[in-house]
């Protein structure tokens, strides 16, 4: 299948990542396109293809999360405060909140069958660890 989303439609959705606005986040979005082709093809009936592009965008998010940085900012006054942090809280798609949006919107629930803690992710490509 083809890709459902764009770049812009990803980084839409990626408000507290330090991405830069012109990031291209096709490779991500070519990483997730596949799992949301195995959601269609397990039940397309529950999963309309709009219900597929919010899957698509909230992981191809996953995976870019995994390669940027997470910052929050806070401003009072003329003090900032900011807080950064990269380490994830769970494994799989769980490890952030992108992929945990996306496990929400498969209603198939193929995404929480899926073990990802045997693939290791980069910006460049996905590597079977086994």
């Amino acid at each position: 299948m083809s890709e459902r989303c764009t770049s812009d439609e990803v980084l839409a959705v990626m408000s507290v990542l330090d991405v830069p606005d012109n990031a291209d986040l096709s490779a991500f979005i070519a990483v997730a396109s596949p799992y949301v082709d195995d959601i269609e093809d397990k039940d397309h009936s529950r999963m309309t293809d709009a219900k597929l592009k919010s899957v698509e965008r909230y992981l191809a998010a996953h995976f870019a999360a995994l390669r940027y940085k997470h910052s929050q900012e806070t401003k009072i006054g003329d003090q900032k405060a900011s807080d950064r942090y990269d380490i994830p809280l769970s494994t799989g798609f769980k490890s952030t909140y992108y992929g945990q949006q996306a496990c929400k919107l498969d209603l198939t629930k193929t995404l929480e069958q899926i073990d990802l803690t045997s693939y290791s992710f980069s910006s460049d490509c996905v590597e079977l660890n086994k």
